[in-house]
């Protein structure tokens, strides 16, 4: 289905409701569809990708009830949004980020509300659920409760394939615009990043230049390079706005203000889709790939690019694209990508076959090792379902590392999008023995002690935060080094300092640590008292062979040698004998249980 739309026309000029169960591609930014959504007669949830979109629209449609639901606001504040609501007669309009969608569906629970009958779900800018789940596990939280809704629908000017077969019966609705909505892109091409933005820089002349650089590190670099830090704002994630202000550089926001803005302005992924940037001038654009330093600092010109562009609701003076390559990256097509996902697929149930048929304990213990680290895991959710969107994410993945192989690859990437007019810019590879500055990003390969000991000081941080944060952040800390941050949860910052960070010794403590809770668990302690009775004596090989026993019963492995003595953990004994003196063997006698 198409639908087209003039320039100045707003979506809901053309589309007056968006229709229920579709896909919505509106191609153009900044149409109107959640602000349609907003406006329209119904009750509304709306998830949007990041908290600064959030507490744009809330700040910029102040009348029409909007409620934001992100970190910092709690299920209660939710319930008392919906009470006073109804009380007024108002109809919901709920935007939530995908990690606080839970809070919103709580909410509605307590108050005995069916929000899939009543309200109409609204996945906004919905191709970041396939961008960002390698990094956002949570972000596709709402999506089972998404195909329960009545009514919903996804929308997004820069769409990407999903995988997922519950959308097979969603309809596609296309908005095409009757104009030419293409944009004029200078590529820029280099082997160095600092000297190619430096000429972009001296071309462009006066003005307020808008940079999006997906790193802090290389943002701060680049600063330092250009000698331009007393003129610039950076406008990112709130820990790179603590990280740079740990490194003297006060002037970063974790929202954007144009109050804040200064001749050059540095903007992050976090705002490099949904948000309005509305200011009277109209900036040049310079966004910067630097495969030396950054490999995140890729962008899709199928999505990132084109999103960017549609940040400005009163147009750019132009649009640079600073990038460098890495002719080590493999070229793939869509069909090689879904084909390795396949094999890892069939190859993944080949050997979860062999473990539900393997005719020893050790060749199931191999097998199971072996699917716990099988690439194909990371396809499968915590329920070992396939999770499409991590599939779908792969997929996309694949594809724009390809286009970063050449020069020609990310031009060929471009021109088949077909919104741009690529104007290639030249001169922008250097000789290695031309005497040129370079970007020097501070190295990130601090001893691995120091890595240990910095995400030990953010766990403790961390402690009384509020609960959704300290998840978040502690999952994230956890990817990192799972190590460390259960032998945190184990052992403790003190016992980790008394072992130097030594990860030998922290795992043997783990290790030991482990085996103490479960030998030192209810049912154990139960089991024992109930075997062995304070003022009984036992043969010393029969006290050994029990004890073996309650491990079995328990599943528990023991951690060292089980002997007779091992009894001494929970009980006080003293060496005796048992029966007649031609027959005496020896024993123990129990003399009080210590715990």
């Amino acid at each position: 289905m198409k639908v087209y739309i003039n320039e100045n026309q707003y979506l809901s000029d053309v589309l007056p409701v968006i229709p229920s169960n579709t896909v919505l591609r509106k191609k153009i930014t900044g149409c109107g569809a959640t602000r349609g959504e907003i406006k329209a007669n119904r009750h509304s949830i709306i998830i949007e990708p990041n908290v600064p979109v959030i507490k744009g629209k809330c700040s910029k449609h102040g009348e029409d009830n909007l409620f934001g639901v992100h970190e910092g606001v709690y299920t209660t504040h939710v319930v008392a949004y919906l009470r006073q609501s109804m009380k007024a007669n108002k109809l919901f309009k709920i935007l939530a980020t995908p990690e606080s969608f839970q809070k919103v569906k709580e909410a509605f629970e307590i108050l005995g509300v069916n929000m899939h009958e009543e309200c109409f779900l609204l996945f906004d800018e919905c191709h970041k659920i396939v961008k960002d789940v390698d990094y956002r596990e949570d972000i596709t939280l709402p999506f089972d409760d998404f195909f329960q809704f009545k009514n919903k629908a996804l929308v997004s000017a820069t769409l990407v394939e999903f995988s997922d077969p519950r959308f097979k019966s969603f309809e596609v609705v296309e908005i095409e615009p009757t104009y030419d909505v293409r944009k004029t892109l200078h590529f820029c091409p280099t082997n160095n990043v600092l000297e190619a933005t430096k000429k972009v820089i001296e071309h462009i002349g006066s003005g307020k230049i808008c940079f999006f650089i997906n790193s802090t590190d290389v943002i701060d670099s680049m600063m330092n390079a250009l000698g331009i830090k007393e003129e610039s704002t950076v406008f990112c994630a709130p820990k790179s706005v603590e990280r740079l202000n740990e490194r003297g550089f006060m002037n970063a926001r974790d929202n954007w203000s144009e109050d804040n803005m200064k001749r050059y302005n540095f903007f992050t992924s976090r705002f490099f889709c949904a948000l309005d940037i509305e200011m009277e001038e109209r900036p040049h654009v310079i966004m910067v790939t630097d495969l030396s330093h950054a490999t995140h600092s890729m962008l899709d010109p199928r999505t990132d690019v084109w999103q960017i562009a549609g940040r400005f609701r009163n147009g750019i003076s132009g649009i640079y694209h600073v990038a460098s390559f890495n002719s080590n990256y493999t070229v793939q097509s869509v069909a090689d990508l879904k084909e390795q996902v396949t094999i890892m697929e069939n190859v993944y149930y080949y050997l979860l076959n062999q473990y539900n048929h393997a005719s020893s304990r050790n060749a199931r213990i191999v097998y199971m090792d072996t699917l716990k680290s099988h690439p194909y895991k990371k396809f499968l959710d915590k329920e070992d379902r396939k999770n499409w969107s991590v599939i779908d994410n792969y997929v996309d993945e694949g594809l724009v590392t390809s286009m970063y192989n050449s020069e020609k690859e990310l031009r060929g990437g471009y021109e088949r999008v077909g919104l741009y007019k690529v104007v290639p810019v030249k001169g922008g590879y250097y000789k290695a023995s031309e005497k040129l500055d370079k970007l020097t990003v501070p190295s990130k390969f601090k001893s691995i002690k120091e890595k240990k000991k910095a995400i030990v000081e953010q766990l403790e941080a961390i402690k009384d935060m509020d609960t959704e944060l300290k998840r978040q952040w502690r999952d994230s800390l956890h990817a990192t080094d799972p190590c460390i941050v259960e032998a945190h949860e184990l052992l403790g910052k003190e016992v980790i300092e008394k072992l130097a960070y030594s990860n030998q010794k922290i795992k043997e403590a783990m290790i030991v640590e482990r085996y103490k809770r479960k030998t030192t668990s209810t049912a154990f302690i139960e089991l024992m008292k109930n075997t062995f009775h304070v003022g009984a004596k036992y043969e010393v090989e029969r006290v050994k062979t029990t004890i073996l026993s309650i491990h079995e019963k328990l599943d528990i492995a023991p951690l060292r040698k089980v002997t007779a003595h091992t009894i001494n953990e929970l009980f006080e004994t003293r060496e005796t004998w048992v029966g007649k003196a031609s027959k005496r063997k020896r024993a123990l006698y129990i003399v009080k249980a210590k715990v």
